[in-house]
């Protein structure tokens, strides 16, 4: 009832679409009439201080999520980080950095922890992809740029973002906070841009934005973050971030 029209078995460019008997889609183009629709979301939160993204505690053992490249799998991690006026610190040396998970739903504080092997020198990655109930998830070296990340991603109901020396930008997913309406090749241009500019940032992993997308999985062992805090996935339970 259904079939395609290609250029060649290689590159397999669809020229025409049909649909019983129909040519729906010809030269790139929809064979119909098509109108707007609305841009259904949720976005219930106000954003969060600077400070809302700063650890209290003392110097200690905490739990780090350790990222894995091109994997969802993550490692339970600890390190030593130190606290500077009951503020703990990242690491920069030891590839240590904040993560945190912003409830997009409400406003509640934000859930804090720390990552490893991002690679980020300086700056902040976040996104309001974030698998499975799609809050805001933001890594970054500052309190300052997590901030301007995330706001930018509040501000335009959904997007990946991100804050660096050399600036911010923002690739916006107005629909759910997880898809845009522009055309495919805008996304998929913007989506290049930001990559690259996570990797001037660092980081060393092939699809930064993806693998931050997979941090707040609560499923996949070994530690994760979600809105409520870090989730220890073997033992199946929320965990503090201080080792005791």
């Amino acid at each position: 009832r259904s079939f395609i029209l290609v250029g060649d078995l290689r590159e397999f460019k669809v020229l025409e679409t049909y649909i019983n008997g129909r040519c729906v889609f010809k030269n790139g183009e929809p064979c119909f009439e098509t109108s707007a629709s609305s841009e259904p979301n949720r976005f219930n939160c106000s954003p969060p201080q600077r400070q809302s993204y700063e650890m209290h505690g003392e110097s200690g053992n905490y739990r780090v999520i350790g990222a894995v490249d091109e994997d969802l799998y993550t490692l339970s991690e600890t390190h030593f980080l130190k606290a500077d006026d009951n503020i703990v610190m990242p690491d920069n040396e030891a590839d240590i950095i904040r993560i945190a998970v912003v409830n997009r739903y409400k406003n509640t504080p934000p859930a804090l922890g720390w990552i490893r092997n991002t690679g980020i020198k300086e700056g902040a990655l976040a996104s309001s992809v974030a698998h499975d109930s799609h809050n805001i998830i933001v890594v970054g070296t500052s309190s300052l740029y997590m901030e301007e990340a995330v706001n930018m991603v509040i501000e335009a109901g959904g997007g990946i973002s991100f804050s660096g020396t050399e600036g911010s930008g923002i690739l916006p997913l107005p629909v759910a906070g997880l898809m845009s309406g522009a055309n495919a090749e805008v996304v998929a241009a913007k989506y290049m841009e930001l990559n690259n500019k996570a990797k001037e940032m660092g980081s060393g992993l092939k699809a930064p934005f993806m693998t931050l997308s997979f941090m707040a999985l609560l499923v996949i062992p070994e530690l994760k973050i979600g809105d409520r805090g870090l989730f220890d996935v073997k033992q199946f339970k929320f965990v503090e971030p201080k080792v005791d």
